[in-house]
């Protein structure tokens, strides 16, 4: 049994070491470099090129995903009048037949109005819009952070390269959304 524990302790050891989350790393980026490399998105204007071609073939689809949305706020909408009103029956026979069920029947009122509250929130119809310029300040500050903390050797160079790569990997999703939700509102 207990070379068990110690061959179990020593595999989740390997298994979140260091090295082997740099290979992972290492073979993400790979991936990633093979798929803009076959699919001929290799400078920014081909990138934008291919987003707006995705765009294009993809536009029934984004009217699709509103469809879903909506029909999935009203299935949430029925099914919060159904609880709500099985809830009140069982409270009105808790009342008549005087029992102490009361908080109970209070106490999943709530969580399932919680639960319900974030079904709305998830799958509501109007999101916010938030100017690019406040996600590229951001980023900047993000770079000027990790260019202060690494000139003043809080943290090692070959970290701030990693991190910088993770904002620019951040900053080019951020911003391929972006352009994604303008193709399709225009």
């Amino acid at each position: 049994m207990k070379k068990f524990l110690i061959v179990s302790k020593s595999a989740v050891f390997f298994q979140h070491s260091p090295l082997q989350r740099f290979f992972h790393y290492v073979k993400a980026r790979y991936r990633h470099i093979k798929w803009h490399v076959r699919n001929d998105q290799i400078t920014k204007k081909q990138r934008l090129n291919g987003r707006k071609k995705w765009a294009k073939e993809h536009q029934g689809s984004a009217q699709q995903w509103q469809n879903i949305h909506e029909g999935l706020l009203l299935l949430n909408n029925d099914v919060i009048g159904e609880v709500n009103q099985h809830l009140d029956n069982l409270l009105r026979n808790s009342l008549e037949n005087d029992t102490d069920d009361h908080q109970y029947i209070s106490y999943v009122r709530q969580r399932f109005d919680r639960y319900f509250n974030l079904i709305k929130r998830e799958y509501n119809q109007e999101t916010p819009t938030i100017n690019s310029d406040l996600y590229i300040q951001a980023f900047q500050f993000e770079y000027n952070y990790i260019q202060q903390a690494s000139s003043t050797g809080i943290i090692p160079n070959t970290l701030a390269a990693v991190l910088y790569n993770e904002i620019n990997e951040a900053q080019t999703l951020e911003l391929q959304q972006i352009n994604q939700i303008e193709a399709m509102n225009s």
